[in-house]
């Protein structure tokens, strides 16, 4: 059975286990660093082509509840040790120019970059850790975090919905799956390609202070965060 039929058959037998398994999937996928080794926007995509457009809210309430918990996680760990993740072994897999990245965002218009950190491919992973780090006030973290999760789910269950209705019409066995994966590959050319640039750009706008190391330990931007 592919993962399409069987979430189909979940979502039948019981809603309530179907928010379960996607509140899960997407808390494990918004944990800082472990999130880049899950297939991403296959979890959102996969369940929305199983239920249709009528089980679609769940599906983005499941979503939202996972992400926000998921970079809540994250951001704790980062007020708790984020410069040790941070110069951990796994932590240098992503780059310094990331962690750079990231923390030039959160120094600048802190407030956009929350809104948008799902749609920042690898940086979604960063940011939160570092916002914990960087001392953003929690509740402007949680409600800045759980809007942009909103937007994103919206955004990528209406794709899920759109592809499983297409692939089922092309085919009953193989058109769903079929339909997500290229759904799923054109989402993520497009987020490393035209996103990847957008935030660069940003980044690059976001100059450190004079005399002040990017990649030492942050200070509190708590005032500077702005909504």
């Amino acid at each position: 059975m592919d993962p399409v039929s069987w979430l189909e058959h979940i979502a039948k037998g019981s809603p309530l286990l179907l928010l379960v398994v996607i509140v899960l999937a997407m808390f494990l996928d918004s944990l800082a660093l472990i999130g880049a080794l899950l297939p991403g926007d296959l979890l959102l995509l996969i369940p929305a082509a199983a239920v249709g457009p009528a089980g679609s809210p769940i599906v983005v309430a499941g979503s939202v509840i996972g992400t926000v918990l998921g970079y809540t996680t994250s951001y704790t760990l980062g007020r708790w040790s984020g410069p040790a993740i941070r110069r951990s072994w796994l932590g240098r897999r992503f780059g310094a120019d990331r962690w750079m990245w990231a923390e030039r965002l959160l120094r600048g218009p802190a407030g956009r970059t929350l809104i948008m950190v799902q749609f920042m491919p690898l940086l979604n992973y960063l940011i939160p850790l570092l916002a914990g780090t960087l001392r953003v006030p929690r509740k402007r973290f949680i409600l800045l975090t759980a809007t942009g999760a909103l937007a994103y789910s919206s955004v990528y269950v209406s794709l899920g919905v759109l592809a499983g209705g297409t692939g089922e019409r092309l085919n009953d066995s193989t058109g769903r799956p079929l339909a997500l994966v290229v759904v799923s590959v054109v989402a993520a050319v497009l987020s490393f390609t035209v996103l990847t640039k957008v935030v660069r750009r940003i980044a690059e706008k976001q100059n450190p202070a004079p005399g002040e190391k990017m990649d030492a330990a942050p200070g509190n931007v708590a005032d500077s965060v702005s909504c």
